[in-house]
C-alpha cells in the first residue's frame, strides 16, 4: 500500500497521463502525492523555456494539477525544486518517505547521459523504492 507517492512531471504531454493513472490509485489507497517538478540551474536562470499546457508557468502549473488532485479530494502538495533531476528527486524520496515515484522516461541522449547515465538510471540506483516509468510518446 502506498502512503505517500512522488509524481515527477516535467510540462510534457506524458504528465497527463500519468496524472490520470495515479488519480484512482491515490484515491483508491488514500494515498499522499507530491508532484515535483524540478528545474535544471537556479531559480534566476531562464536560459531553457519550456512550455507548460494551460499556464504561464511552473508553479501555475503545479497548481493547476494541484487542483485537480485536490478536487478528486486527494492529498497533495507542490513541490519546485532547482539543481540536477536524479538528485532532487532522490531528496524528495527520503525527506517525504515515498512509497512510489512515478516519472516519464524520454528517448533523448545527450553527451552528459552517456556519461552519466539517464535521470532514470541514477535515480534507480539511489533509492530504495518502486519507479513506476512512463514512457514518453514522441
Amino acid at each position: 500500500m502506498c502512503k505517500t507517492i512522488l509524481l515527477v512531471v516535467d510540462g510534457t504531454a506524458c504528465d497527463r497521463a500519468m496524472i490520470e493513472y495515479v488519480r484512482p490509485l491515490a484515491k483508491g489507497s488514500q494515498s499522499r502525492v507530491i508532484l515535483l517538478h524540478v528545474e535544471n540551474g537556479e531559480p534566476r536562470d531562464r536560459r531553457r523555456q519550456i512550455l507548460y499546457p494551460g499556464a504561464t508557468d511552473a508553479v501555475e502549473y503545479l497548481r493547476n494539477i494541484q487542483n485537480e488532485f485536490r478536487a478528486a479530494s486527494i492529498s497533495v502538495e507542490i513541490v519546485l525544486a532547482y539543481g540536477e533531476p536524479a538528485v532532487e528527486i532522490k531528496n524528495q524520496v527520503q525527506q517525504r518517505t515515498c512509497d512510489l515515484v512515478m516519472m516519464n522516461t524520454q528517448r533523448r541522449e545527450s553527451v552528459s547521459e552517456i556519461f552519466f547515465g539517464t535521470i532514470f538510471k541514477r535515480v534507480q540506483n539511489a533509492i530504495a523504492v518502486p519507479i513506476l516509468l512512463f514512457k514518453s510518446s514522441r
